[in-house]
Order: C-alpha cells, then structure tokens, then sequence
C-alpha cells in the first residue's frame, strides 16, 4: 500500500501519463462494480446475493466474519446464518 499526498500524486500524473491513464480505468471499472452491487441489491434475493458472493470471493467467505459478509450482502446475521445453513457453504 503506498500513501501519497495529493500534491505528489497530481504530480506523477503530470509526469507519468499512464498514471493518469491507470487512474481513469480504475475508477471506471468502481464505478461498473458499484452499480452491478446496486442492481443485484435491488433485484436479487439474499441466497443469490450470497452465492454470487461465494463465488466472487472463494477465500473470504471463510475467513471473513459473518456480521460483515452480512453488512455487505445487507441482510441480518441470522438471516446469512439461515441461508448458509440452508445451502450447505460454511
């Protein structure tokens, strides 16, 4: 992880334009991720959230401690507890 300030990072910018390049992809590819979990909020159910989950982050889902898989999936404790007892993917 690297901490710049905003002076030095305009700067690279301004001197390395693949920077400024890397930047604009970066922030395009937030903004397709952004949206696509907005959509899958709105139209998926909890178990389809959570599979598509599952299967994005293979080696989270383990690891990661159930009240935050559930904030980010925006269901209850115990409804991800439901659902992951219910399909089997602890």
């Amino acid at each position: 992880m690297l901490l710049w300030s905003k002076e030095n990072w305009d700067r690279v910018k301004r001197e390395v334009p693949a920077f400024n390049a890397l930047e604009n992809q970066l922030a395009g590819c937030n903004l397709d991720a952004q949206v696509n979990r907005l959509y899958a909020a709105i139209s998926h159910t909890a178990e389809e959230r959570y599979h598509a989950f599952v299967a994005a982050f293979p080696d989270f889902y383990r690891r990661m401690p159930l009240h935050m898989i559930a904030s980010y999936l925006g269901v209850s404790r115990e409804t991800l507890s439901r659902i992951r007892k219910h399909t089997g993917l602890y």
